[in-house]
């Protein structure tokens, strides 16, 4: 069972007379779950996945009880949107389509953002109905001012289209204001998130990945396939936030520097990333998706003779050349 997902129980009681009698809603009948962090049932017999793990759901009638043990996984990682830049800012996983402003260009599969007007423009409301994201981005940053952002998805005083102070945003700064990296969701009532004290190297391509996850109530943040930073308190969620107005990659809602730089793919899943899935796309690069990138044979199979209509196997390998920005 994936978590987040429901179903419902089944009772069936046998009798001397009678056999295969659904006691689902017969009164008497009771439920409880051994671990509600991981499942829970009601009085209706509905279970629901809430966190990763076991537990084990016990049915109780006349005296009799009957336990069944579930096993919940991780949630369809599902890619909402991507923005691979090849010739504009269309999403080719969706219809969020973005718009390039402020002078940002596209060369190489890479949008260029000159760090005094240019970013881009994504649809509002983007993720008005998700409890847990991630979003994952491959870029270089040419020595952005204090405070700069790669993305930031929210709401500013200045109003739609206008920068002034933040209200309710979603933000990565690179770098922050105290020098190195912070992700962080405001609800227009303070700060949630995560500092990191090291700055990217500047002028070099580096993969990011935020994850945030209701069920666990934790954030994290990977570069170049390493975890840096968690936050295991971390309640806020996009759908805390709201409609969003200002969806922008490059620039801030308040009146901060634009991104000096350049982002070569951005991506938007609809759950929090496995850390498995986080280190595939890292080896991968930006240019594979991870629901189409093509299979290639890396190395000539070794010969092998076999007796006719008799089964041969070997091995395909995988592989992806990372694409690099021009300077």
């Amino acid at each position: 069972m994936a978590q987040g997902a429901s179903q419902t129980a089944g009772v069936i009681g046998n009798f001397v007379n009678l056999t295969n009698v659904n006691l689902l809603l017969t009164a008497g009948v009771n439920f409880s779950s051994s671990n509600p962090n991981v499942i829970t049932i009601n009085s209706a017999g509905i279970i629901t996945a809430v966190g990763t793990g076991a537990a084990t759901v016990t049915a109780s009638y006349a005296g009799l009880n009957v336990a069944q043990t579930i096993y919940v996984s991780d949630p369809p990682q599902t890619l909402a949107h991507r923005y691979s830049f090849t010739s504009n800012a269309n999403d080719s996983e969706g219809t969020a389509h973005g718009t390039l402003a402020g002078g940002a260009g596209i060369s190489g599969n890479t949008v260029f953002l000159n760090g005094t007007s240019a970013f881009v423009d994504l649809p509002n409301n983007l993720f008005i109905n998700l409890n847990s994201l991630s979003f994952e981005a491959w870029f270089t940053d040419n020595g952005s001012g204090g405070w700069a952002r790669l993305w930031d998805f929210g709401n500013s005083t200045g109003g739609e289209g206008n920068q002034g102070g933040g209200t309710s945003y979603m933000l990565l700064s690179v770098p922050s204001g105290f020098g190195g990296v912070r992700g962080s969701y405001n609800l227009d009532s303070g700060e949630q998130g995560i500092e990191l004290g090291a700055r990217p190297a500047v002028g070099v391509e580096h993969h990011v990945v935020w994850t945030q996850d209701a069920n666990a109530q934790t954030a994290k943040i990977y570069l170049d396939g390493a975890s840096l930073g968690e936050n295991d308190n971390f309640t806020f969620t996009p759908a805390d936030i709201g409609a969003t107005v200002n969806d922008w990659l490059g620039r801030s809602q308040y009146n901060d520097p634009y991104f000096y730089g350049s982002i070569d793919e951005f991506r938007i899943y609809s759950a929090a990333l496995s850390a498995q899935q986080m280190t595939q796309d890292f080896q991968l690069g930006p240019n594979v998706s991870p629901r189409t990138g093509p299979v290639t044979i890396t190395m000539q199979p070794t010969n092998l003779i076999v007796m006719e209509s008799q089964p041969a196997s070997f091995s395909v390998g995988q592989r992806s050349t990372r694409h690099h920005p021009p300077p």
